[in-house]
């Protein structure tokens, strides 16, 4: 395990920077599929923050109670095959952008349990729509969002996540 150091934001910041990795050109490809096959035209920095963020690594954040270190969430639309949930995210669009005042596009989920449904903005500003309450939150980063959510269960480090064989 990696242990990290520094104020909270500091030590999430240090490990989505160890469990991202930039997005390939093939997934990049794949990202402006599923949005074309559901009828959205990514933004630039909907595809920026996909080429930063995409790439997730086969590692996690360790958090203080480590019983819930797989309620972490950064996951980009752009990583599945299934358009239902950009489908879904399209059905808050309108508020999403009289918030933002500004055209916005869906990007994934970031959050710790229940997470947040994000968009991201044309000047780059995440927009997050929440299950629990009716607000919407505005944030530069991904490290910022898990700053709200994790201010209880600080991480502690990064770790591989376990393979787990499948016997026939």
């Amino acid at each position: 395990m990696i242990k990290l150091q520094g104020t909270l934001i500091e030590r999430l910041e240090q490990a989505l920077s160890l469990i991202c990795k930039e997005a390939s050109d093939e997934q990049v490809k794949h990202f402006y599929e599923i949005y074309e096959k559901a009828g959205i035209k990514p933004s630039l920095s909907a595809e920026k923050f996909f080429r930063k963020y995409g790439g997730i690594r086969d590692s996690y954040i360790m958090l203080s109670d480590p019983k819930y270190n797989d309620a972490i969430s950064l996951w980009c639309y752009g990583n599945d095959d299934n358009t239902g949930n950009l489908d879904y995210a399209m059905q808050d669009i309108d508020l999403i952008m009289d918030a933002a005042q500004q055209e916005v596009c869906p990007i994934g989920f970031i959050g710790y349990d229940i997470p947040a449904e994000v968009y991201i903005g044309e000047d780059g500003l995440l927009y997050c729509r929440y299950d629990f309450k009716e607000e919407i939150d505005v944030f530069e980063s991904p490290a910022q969002i898990l700053e709200y959510y994790l201010k209880n269960n600080v991480p502690i480090g990064v770790d591989k996540k376990p393979i787990i064989k499948k016997y026939r």
